[in-house]
């Protein structure tokens, strides 16, 4: 019986997993789309990771929702910020906007980072070694406006102040 259960779960995990074609399809949809740095990401992430970002430049929220909730480390990082500039590019900042806006507060300072990233890493003259706020203007006024935010309520939090009456 117990047997069983291990066969079982086995043979789960195996059908879940990414097989080498699964990446090869992958990377066959990032080459085509003229995309550089995915794969170690798709390796790191999973066998969609260019599926998700062809379906977030057709402003797929689902795509790039899934694209958001990524964790990269290292160099990785800075690979995903690249990403998600070119995905900026084509999608432009209303739409990377209207996502974000549905993630918690810390998340949406992940992908900030992971943008700040890729600004450092990306090749396009455009973007390259400028600051965040001039090549994105309405997503850093978004972004500082959140944080800004973050930083009011656990300031407030720390002094134990429940509302800003309190102060006044």
């Amino acid at each position: 019986m117990k047997c069983k259960r291990i066969i079982i779960i086995t043979l789960i995990i195996i059908t879940g997993c990414c097989t080498q074609g699964d990446f090869d399809k992958d990377d066959q949809i990032c080459e085509e789309m003229g995309i550089r740095y995915y794969q170690g990401l798709s390796y790191a992430s999973t066998c969609k990771y260019c599926r998700y970002v062809k379906e977030a430049t057709h402003k797929d929220k689902h795509a790039l929702k899934k694209l958001f909730l990524m964790d990269f480390q290292g160099g990785y990082s800075y690979d995903h910020g690249t990403i998600l500039i070119t995905i900026l590019d084509k999608t432009g900042e209303e739409f990377f906007i209207q996502v974000l806006q549905e993630e918690m507060p810390k998340r949406q300072m992940l992908v900030r980072n992971y943008l700040l990233f890729g600004l450092d890493h990306v090749d396009n003259p455009k973007y390259h070694m400028k600051p965040f706020y001039e090549v994105f203007p309405l997503l850093g006024d978004f972004l500082c406006e959140k944080l800004i935010r973050m930083v009011c309520v656990l300031l407030l939090k720390s002094l134990k102040v429940q509302n800003m009456r309190e102060i006044t």
